[in-house]
């Protein structure tokens, strides 16, 4: 739901995984590509499927690390090579894989998964699916071992665009669920922007004042109706209700702006500076307060940290209960 910026530090964070990508002991990707050219078989209709090959093998550093203004034109360069309509032609027998399966394999994409990702995961401070932010996707590193709790999704799908099934700005750490739900479909949200001007935070969460009225008289948090937009970008609105369901998702916490109510009641100015004089005497910062008082994050930086942040941060926002 939070966008990055592609500034100079996320560059070299691209260019980090990069020379991850490079390091890894094991058969390096240009290999497994050049070994994946010699299964196929060399007759005059398969000459297009090498050609694609190769062109990976000679651009493989440029498309780890690829713009996503640069995903259209290279698609273009792709297609003149092998038509996107043929990717999935079994080049290898029926019961094989077919072509851009194959590809994906040679890439090393369950490995980068698996081993180099999670590392990025937690550079970028990323443990909750970025599309709908209601549900964890992490990973821990504890030496050798590696706790998965997240799925990648292809912000352009690996099926039509398998060179860039390991690029960097194409891959959305997300749930299983959200995963699902978008298998090869187009969603306008994408991680990384390369517009200074781009809002960064184009989602948004709000309650109905009238719910709010009704829940006060009944105490019925069923009244408490989840409201979400997307800052009047219909389009955006449109396809993240279409591929995610994110308003009917939302309402399965209503619990939770029960509770922002009950506390928006509670803490009134006098025993928030009450609590805030401890909070000073442990040296914890402003932020750290909001975090006790609402129980997330509520920095807009920090939406990736915790589910559910964004809806908290919105409605905490609306009710007064933080300012910025």
């Amino acid at each position: 739901m939070k966008r990055f910026f592609i500034s100079d530090s996320i560059k070299k964070l691209a260019d980090d995984y990069l020379d991850l990508l490079n390091q890894e002991k094991g058969v390096h990707p240009t290999d497994k590509l050049k070994e994946l050219i010699k299964k196929i078989p060399n007759n005059t209709t398969t000459l297009p499927y090498i050609s694609y090959v190769k062109k990976i093998i000679k651009d493989w550093k440029k498309l780890i690390v690829l713009l996503p203004s640069d995903f259209d034109k290279t698609y273009s360069e792709f297609n003149e090579i092998l038509d996107s309509s043929n990717l999935s032609e079994k080049l290898f027998g029926e019961k094989k894989s077919c072509f851009h399966e194959e590809v994906v394999k040679a890439m090393k994409y369950n490995h980068v998964q698996k081993t180099i990702y999670p590392q990025i995961m937690q550079k970028l401070k990323i443990k909750a699916c970025t599309y709908c932010n209601a549900q964890y996707a992490f990973a821990i590193q504890n030496g050798k071992d590696n706790y998965i709790n997240y799925e990648i999704d292809h912000w352009k799908p690996k099926a039509i665009y398998p060179f860039l099934s390991t690029s960097f700005f194409n891959l959305q750490p997300c749930c299983s669920s959200c995963n699902r739900k978008k298998k090869t479909k187009t969603a306008l949200f994408h991680l990384y922007t390369e517009n200074e001007n781009d809002d960064l935070n184009p989602m948004h969460f709000s309650i109905s004042p009238e719910g709010e009225i009704l829940y006060l008289v009944t105490h019925d948090f069923n009244n408490l109706k989840i409201l979400f937009d997307c800052k009047s970008n219909n389009d955006l609105w449109e396809n993240e209700e279409n591929l995610f369901q994110i308003s009917t998702l939302y309402q399965a916490h209503h619990d939770m702006v029960e509770e922002l109510i009950w506390k928006k009641n509670i803490y009134n100015d006098t025993f928030k500076q009450i609590y805030y004089h401890d909070f000073k005497s442990l040296q914890l910062t402003e932020s750290d307060f909001k975090r006790f008082i609402v129980g997330n994050y509520t920095d807009l930086i920090d939406v990736h940290k915790r589910p559910l942040s964004q809806m908290v941060y919105d409605i905490s926002k609306d009710l007064g209960l933080i300012n910025d």
